[in-house]
């Protein structure tokens, strides 16, 4: 146990808050640092004590040049004579950034670059020690040496929250933060996590770059619903195209869309400084196959359910199925009109299915039943199916050729009724202009005919023309889409999509044959991991986490673990990912050590699913 910290002299004013001001104070040799204390009014303030205590233990020995150093709880003796306790911290001479940047307004591109950059340096190390801020803003940094070589240093953790959440009071499960820079999820405490200080760096570097922030609005609860619904915002051409996709990245509304990492933010910012000529590290991207029926997010290639809302979608291969449309309406009724243009557009919109309408359901509008696709699997029949239910319309699959079906026939038999009545009675008057009269005649009738009974064979598919997954691969993508399926929350589908995409970019850079069975194994235990994250968090809804009990504790620890291994394996992904846009793969063995580092990862999350 180390020694208690001497008596110190608690100098003068230097801040106040609403709970606590900053003092100067000195140590026993005169030497100055920040002396954090409660309002002698908070004396008998049990939850503002405690959250006092855990931001000095949670910071004790932290030392970044980008954090403010927290030594830890110390006591001293005021101006009047009484002891007090206090958090001993490093004294930073300087201005506040909100003060800076209220002064000086838009930075140029380059020093808010810079600043961006030291933020997310302090953050990848706090975040490293498990460490989540939750209230990062521009009056929590602070401004070291404003004036010659600014360094700025993250201040003010007093709502951290480490990562294990079942080491923490019960203060950390509520919602706080400042909304002009709180993250969508924000208002699910159970939700956030080290990508939620991400997005309020994202917030900060807009306002540095604009003066302004993002999503401005009169009031708390209005900030806060533009932050979840509204568009990300625009930066004008000025601002370098790799910059604004620095900020759209960290504003990105779900946290599986942020970068997986402050350390990754950090060195792109890096790189952007160093100006032209740098090879510049992308942030992670979608790998996209269309747009969803139900929610219109992208989907991801290869696999059949949106990792947005969990609709089962759209795969097409070939086989031995049929798609009829066989509603609404009756046997011979026209299309409705406003569904056929829905289908239209979604048929135009996912251009990759290889599904073509022709002149049937474009030029004209088809009569009931309509056969949408001939020729498909029975599984891309089915998909097909649900996506049509979504639009509006009632559809069935048929093995073999759609002409055979009994509804079909049905109406082939209808429409050739009511042509052969106007046949009938057209031809009745055409025999007094002779036999070729007749006969042009019985053409357009078979024209007519065909076209209603054939050319309502609207859609053909082309089938599948990306490459195909290996058979392990191929197998751990079956397991997303039936966990996916099952899934309440879209956080927990959104986590899932980033490891599927990490995974399909993976692939593509290393190739198959050097990495399949490592991302069939990253990609399964993924799986499995957030379908546990998905149990455990459907248990804590239906417990009191403030009562502290046993089983809560031990559910949160659970969950801490999982969901820290999870972040871990991600991690390792976009590191490999990283390393191989970089063109790393002309040092020998690098991908190598890479691929075990991600194999070291599978097998803790294996040992805490198997604990």
């Amino acid at each position: 146990m180390s020694d208690p910290l001497p008596l110190h002299r608690i100098g003068r004013q230097l801040g106040r808050g609403a709970v606590a001001s900053v003092h100067e104070v000195f140590d026993d040799e005169g030497r100055r640092y920040a002396g954090k204390l409660l309002h002698a009014s908070r004396d008998g303030d049990t939850v503002a004590a405690a959250r006092f205590a855990q931001e000095a233990a949670l910071l004790a020995g932290i030392d970044h040049p980008n954090l403010v150093r927290v030594d830890g709880e110390a006591e001293g003796v005021d101006e009047h004579g009484q002891r007090r306790s206090f958090v001993r911290m490093e004294l930073v001479d300087g201005l506040g950034l909100d003060e800076l940047l209220a002064r000086r307004g838009p930075l140029a591109h380059d020093q808010a670059v810079e600043f961006a950059r030291q933020l997310a340096a302090g953050l990848a190390h706090a975040h490293g020690r498990g460490i989540v801020h939750r209230d990062l803003k521009p009056a929590n940094v602070l401004v070291d040496d404003p004036e010659g070589t600014p360094v700025l240093k993250i201040a003010d953790f007093g709502m951290a929250r480490a990562s294990s959440l079942s080491g923490v009071s019960a203060d950390a499960l509520t919602i706080l933060g400042t909304p002009d820079y709180m993250a969508p999820e924000s208002l699910d405490p159970i939700a956030v996590d080290a990508r939620a200080d991400l997005y309020a760096l994202g917030c900060m570097l807009y306002e540095m770059l604009t003066g302004r922030v993002p999503y401005p609005a009169a009031t708390p609860f209005g900030i806060l619903r533009r932050h979840r619904d509204d568009p990300l915002p625009e930066l004008d051409d000025s601002v370098a195209p790799e910059l604004r996709a620095v900020v759209h990245a960290l504003l990105a509304k779900s946290p599986a869309d942020r970068p997986s990492s402050a350390g990754t933010v950090a060195e792109r910012l890096a790189r952007i400084a160093a100006g032209p000529g740098t090879t510049a590290l992308e942030l992670a991207a979608p790998t996209v196959n269309s747009r969803c029926v139900r929610c219109d997010h992208s989907l991801v290639e290869h696999i059949n359910v949106c990792l947005n809302c969990g609709l089962s979608t759209v795969h097409i291969t070939p086989g031995d199925h049929s798609v009829v449309i066989v509603g609404p309406g009756e046997v011979g009724d026209k299309l409705d009109t406003a569904l056929r243009g829905k289908l239209l557009e979604w048929l135009e919109s996912n251009p990759q299915l290889g599904l073509d309408p022709d002149k049937a359901l474009t030029k004209r509008i088809p009569r009931m039943p309509v056969v949408l696709a001939s020729r498909v699997s029975e599984r891309s029949a089915e998909a097909l199916i649900r996506t049509l239910q979504v639009l509006g319309f009632a559809a069935l699959s048929y093995k073999g050729l759609a002409i055979k079906h009994p509804l079909v026939r049905k109406k082939t038999t209808k429409i050739a009724g009511r042509i052969g009545v106007i046949a009938l009675t057209s031809m009745g008057g055409m025999w007094q202009f002779g036999w070729a009269a007749v006969a042009l005649a019985v053409g357009a009738i078979g024209a007519i005919l065909g076209s209603g009974i054939y050319s309502a064979r609207a859609v053909t598919s082309r089938g599948q023309t990306s490459a195909p997954l290996g058979p392990g691969l191929r197998a751990a993508f079956d397991r997303v889409e039936a966990v996916a399926g099952s899934l309440e929350e879209p956080r927990h589908r959104h986590a899932l999509r980033a490891v599927v995409r990490q995974s399909l970019d993976l692939r593509e850079l290393l190739g198959p044959e050097h990495s399949e069975l490592e991302l069939a194994s990253a990609v399964d235990r993924a799986s499995a991991t957030t379908a546990a994250l998905a149990r455990i968090d459907a248990e804590l809804r239906t417990l009191d986490l403030h009562d502290g009990g046993a089983e809560t504790r031990a559910l949160l620890h659970e969950r801490d673990q999982l969901a820290g291994r999870m972040a871990e394996l991600s991690g390792s992904l976009e590191a490999l990912r990283i390393r191989a846009r970089r063109g790393s793969t002309e040092a020998p063995g690098e991908h190598e050590l890479e691929l075990e580092d991600l194999r070291d990862r599978v097998e803790a999350l294996e040992e805490v699913m198997a604990s």
